[in-house]
C-alpha cells in the first residue's frame, strides 16, 4: 500500500469523504476524521492516472489532483556487486519498470536511500552510500521511498584493499612479467569476481586471485621509469599504498664466444 499525505485543515467534528477518480471508472470512498494520511486502494489497472477528490458531506471539499499508479519496479541484477565500505561506488542496475530517463527513482542499500540517475527503462545507475559494517546488504528500487522493488540482489560492502609488497620489483619495459601482489582487505568472495584488477598507473590488466594475501598479474607494456601498484575489487576504486614497480630496458648486444660444442658450456652476455 502506498501512503498518500493530503494536505487539508479539517475541524475535529468534521467528517470528510475521500474519492478516488480513475480515468476508467474505478471510484472507492474512504472517511477521514481530521487526518491528513490514508492509505491508496489497490488499483482496478495496472498503470495509469487517478485523480483524488475530497468531499465533506458529498459536497467537493477541494478541487482533484492526480495521483499515479506505477506498475512495480523488478530487480534482475547489479554490476559490480561490491565495494569500498567508504561508498561511492558507481553500481548499475538492472531490472524492469525503471520509468522513463529523467524519472525519479531511488535506489535503497540495506537501510540508506539516494537518488538514482535512470538510463533507461532497464538500467539505472546509484552510488552506494557509506556502509556501517563490513557484509552483504539488499539493493532495492522505489518510486516513492514507500514502497521498494519485486526482488532483493546483494552488495557487498568490503574493507578497503592495500598493496604491502610486489614481486618480482623490477620487469622488462616489453612487459610479460608474473608479478605477485602481496595484499591484505581481499576475502574469498573476491577471487570469484572477475572484475579484480591491477593498475600500473594508468594501464590497468585483470588479475588473479591466488589467496586473502596474493594476487597475480601479467605486467602490461610500459615506458622505462617507476609506476605505482595498485588492486581494485570493482574496477573502480583502487588502493592508495604508493607501491611502486621499475620498468627497466633490457638490451641484448652480443654473444661470446659465439659458437660451442652441442653439450653447452658457460658463455658471456653482453
Amino acid at each position: 500500500m502506498c501512503v498518500l499525505h493530503l494536505m487539508l485543515r479539517v475541524e475535529p467534528t468534521t467528517r470528510c469523504h475521500v474519492w478516488f477518480a480513475c480515468v476508467c471508472g474505478f471510484w472507492q470512498r474512504r472517511v477521514l476524521r481530521h487526518h491528513q494520511v490514508w492509505r491508496a486502494p489497490a488499483a482496478s489497472l495496472s498503470q495509469g492516472l487517478v485523480s483524488v477528490q475530497v468531499l465533506n458531506d458529498d459536497v467537493l471539499y477541494m478541487s482533484s489532483v492526480a495521483y499515479w499508479y506505477e506498475v512495480e519496479v523488478v530487480v534482475s541484477s547489479i554490476w559490480p556487486v561490491s565495494g569500498l565500505m567508504s561508498g561511492g561506488t558507481l553500481v548499475a542496475v538492472h531490472g524492469s519498470n525503471l520509468m522513463s530517463v529523467g524519472a525519479t527513482v531511488y535506489c535503497k542499500f540495506g537501510g540508506v536511500s539516494s537518488l538514482a540517475r535512470v538510463s533507461s527503462g532497464e538500467m539505472l545507475h546509484c552510488s552506494s552510500p557509506v556502509g556501517g559494517v563490513a557484509g552483504y546488504v539488499g539493493v532495492e528500487l522505489s518510486l516513492n521511498e514507500q514502497q521498494y522493488s519485486v526482488g532483493q540482489v546483494l552488495f557487498e560492502y568490503q574493507l578497503d584493499a592495500h598493496v604491502e609488497h610486489v614481486s618480482p620489483a623490477k620487469g622488462g619495459v616489453e612487459g610479460g612479467s608474473l608479478l605477485m601482489v602481496g595484499v591484505v582487505g581481499f576475502s574469498e568472495r573476491s577471487g570469484r569476481l572477475s572484475y579484480l584488477v591491477c593498475r600500473f598507473n594508468s594501464s590497468m590488466v585483470s588479475a588473479v586471485y591466488v589467496s586473502g594475501v596474493q594476487l597475480h598479474c601479467i605486467t602490461p607494456e610500459h615506458v622505462s621509469g617507476l609506476v605505482s601498484v595498485e588492486v581494485s575489487m570493482n574496477r573502480q576504486q583502487f588502493s592508495t599504498d604508493g607501491v611502486q614497480y621499475e620498468y627497466v630496458e633490457v638490451s641484448l648486444y652480443g654473444v661470446s664466444p659465439v659458437s660451442g660444442p652441442v653439450r653447452g658450456r658457460r658463455g658471456t652476455c653482453r
